[in-house]
């Protein structure tokens, strides 16, 4: 499935502003 890529890229988002709000 082409949802991989944006699967990354949203896991990264995520993981971003999970890091931001601790």
């Amino acid at each position: 499935m082409p949802s991989q890529g944006l699967s990354g890229v949203l896991s990264r988002s995520i993981g971003n502003l999970s890091h931001l709000q601790t």
